[in-house]
């Protein structure tokens, strides 16, 4: 264009396009209404190909839309330093402040949150649960059966001994008197063998807990001769009890009979012989994986230990085959048997000859296998032991006489065999001392009874608490300032109390049969911390039945103080945080007071738990 005709002659025809610049330095498409600058057909209103330098750019009362950034360029996008007071904004309200911090963020995708969980970056790793019970922030948490959760609660029980409480008036057989606690009905059941000539039977009688004392029913024969009490056990499955004896009017065969607990009474199935021979010195455990009573006994003439497999049902009882107990050819007297919850297996000790020795059994079906067995003391080992599971240590607690002198120690199976820690010495005792355990669920300790041969024979007790594979004892407390003689402890689950059936040896019950209620000093930490129950840690105040945040594993608590970084730290007892590992990790601190959730439940056990959220 030279003249001002041949611009007013292009502005009037429309051509297309109608201004050229240099090819493509400056394009005007006013048939499509399109300016170009560095492209011959521009696509958009305004289409820049090249780099554009804006000083300002003003948006006023419009918006950004569709807008894609380095879609079509390999190359990275980068950006000026924006000014300290930059910030975003969503409806006048920060989103990004010029401090680099995202805030007022409501919500974010699932996507997101498992990034940032994955990240370790604070806010992650959270789920929302129901309350049962005020929750401060920084609490540690305890999933409850259902679906809530809780913050420890601790309370103070104080030692407490009832009187003795006698519950047969005839002369009670030192042959046997062994007890159990039916769950179902929240019975103590005893079952001993009465001296009284040629009337001696085995008997059974119903106990009834309530506060420091206990109550009698009326007691019921079980066998209509004699009868030496080997175990009595409680069947779980069936809701029935199983007395394990050795006949004495038939022959000494083993037999067993089914009882069902009503009230303050009981009543019993036909019994039946498990083998027809002599089987003495008879102990028993039930095994609640396999719902079977497991029975172990000095067989024949021989002597031989043996072990066999019975199975209930109604108000019988059937076995299966014999199995033998460690060495063949050496004399076994077994001594007491326990099942091992966490492995699902059974441990019996006993004596061969002056040795003390333990076997793990594995029951299927109904039979039962042996693992080799392990020496327990290589001499001086007397008869008489007792073994109790703690369910929270995962071990067994297996108390003993050796050498005249009682000891407790830690048991722990491992495959079919079984290993021991440390011994820690009890007081002096001497052949034939009785010696008792029961495992106190909300104590978290192992009760002991025994006779004490140091103090006038007298009934005493200690508490052993376990802290890996040591037992720490506590000063022996004196339960009945009489001399006493053999009897068996029980945990009452519903009263929260162990009673001890025995039979004195001096006081106004001398021989006959006597039982006592008794409650260790502990403190009681509701709900129990266990290894798997921690479901994390509060992310903020939670009022009781309100839903809240619980920082899960992968997630970072902030609401803690003091703590050491770079310290892993475990639950206590109590629910708060200790360094000592007692197994129940929680998690590592990353500054003073936030703490990386990294717990012992596993990701299975969370999604479990949380119901596939995780």
């Amino acid at each position: 264009m030279t003249r001002a005709r041949d611009l007013g002659d292009f502005i009037a025809d429309g051509g297309a396009p109608e201004l050229v610049v240099d090819t493509t330095t400056l394009v005007v498409d006013s048939s499509n209404n399109r300016v170009g600058i560095g492209t011959a057909s521009p696509s958009q209103a305004l289409e820049v190909t090249g780099t554009a330098k804006l000083a300002t750019v003003d948006i006023d009362a419009g918006a950004i839309d569709g807008a894609v950034i380095g879609a079509n360029s390999a190359a990275a996008v980068t950006a000026t330093t924006l000014n300290a007071s930059t910030k975003l904004q969503v409806n006048s309200t920060d989103v990004i402040t010029n401090a680099r911090q995202l805030s007022n963020i409501a919500s974010i995708d699932a996507t997101t949150a498992a990034a940032i969980t994955a990240g370790g970056v604070g806010g992650g790793g959270t789920a929302d649960f129901v309350a049962s019970g005020a929750i401060a922030n920084g609490d540690v948490v305890v999933l409850n059966a259902n679906g809530t959760v809780s913050k420890v609660t601790s309370t103070s029980v104080s030692t407490a001994t009832g009187s003795s409480t006698q519950f047969v008036t005839s002369n009670v057989s030192s042959a046997g008197l062994k007890s159990c606690f039916d769950s179902t009905n929240n019975k103590v059941v005893i079952a001993y063998m009465t001296n009284a000539g040629s009337g001696s039977k085995g008997h059974v009688i119903i106990g009834t807990v309530s506060g420091t004392s206990i109550s009698f029913g009326t007691q019921v024969a079980f066998s209509p001769g004699e009868a030496d009490v080997g175990e009595v056990v409680y069947d779980s499955s069936n809701n029935r009890v199983v007395i394990i004896y050795t006949d004495t009017a038939n022959n000494n065969y083993g037999t067993a009979i089914v009882g069902t607990v009503s009230g303050t009474s009981i009543s019993f199935g036909s019994p039946v012989v498990w083998v027809a021979t002599s089987a003495t010195n008879s102990v028993a455990c039930f095994d609640s994986a396999n719902n079977k009573v497991v029975a172990f006994y000095r067989r024949g003439s021989s002597g031989i230990g043996t072990a066999i497999v019975g199975t209930v049902s109604g108000t019988s009882i059937s076995f299966g085959s014999e199995q033998t107990i460690g060495n063949a050819s050496v004399f076994s007297n077994p001594s007491s048997a326990v099942f091992d919850s966490n492995v699902n297996k059974v441990a019996v000790v006993y004596k061969n000859d002056s040795k003390g020795k333990v076997s793990v059994g594995t029951v299927s079906g109904t039979s039962i296998s042996f693992g080799s067995e392990v020496i327990l003391e290589d001499s001086g080992f007397d008869n008489y032991s007792s073994m109790s599971f703690d369910p929270v240590a995962n071990t067994i607690v297996l108390a003993y006489e050796t050498s005249n002198r009682g000891a407790v120690r830690t048991a722990t199976i491992s495959g079919t065999s079984i290993s021991f820690g440390t011994k820690t010495d009890l007081d002096t005792m001497s052949n034939g001392s009785p010696i008792t355990t029961a495992y106190h669920t909300d104590a978290n300790k192992t009760v002991i009874f025994y006779r004490d041969m140091g103090n006038g024979h007298y009934l005493d007790s200690h508490t052993a608490t376990v802290s890996g594979t040591t037992v720490t004892v506590s000063t022996s407390v004196n339960i009945d300032p009489n001399s006493c003689f053999r009897g068996n402890l029980v945990y009452d689950s519903n009263a929260k109390k162990v009673v001890m059936a025995y039979k004195p040896e001096s006081g106004s019950f001398s021989d006959d049969g006597a039982a006592i209620v008794y409650t260790p000093g502990y403190t009681n930490n509701s709900p129990r911390v266990t290894n798997s129950n921690v479901i994390g840690v509060a992310a903020a105040a939670i009022s009781d039945t309100a839903t809240g945040s619980i920082t899960i594993n992968g997630g970072i608590n902030e609401g803690q103080s003091s703590l050491t970084i770079g310290t892993t730290y475990f639950v206590a007892d109590n629910g708060t945080l200790q360094t000592a590992n007692n197994g129940r990790k929680i998690g590592k601190a990353i500054t003073a007071t936030k703490i990386l959730v990294n717990s012992n439940m596993s990701g299975d056990e969370m999604n479990a738990y949380l119901g596939g959220l995780v």
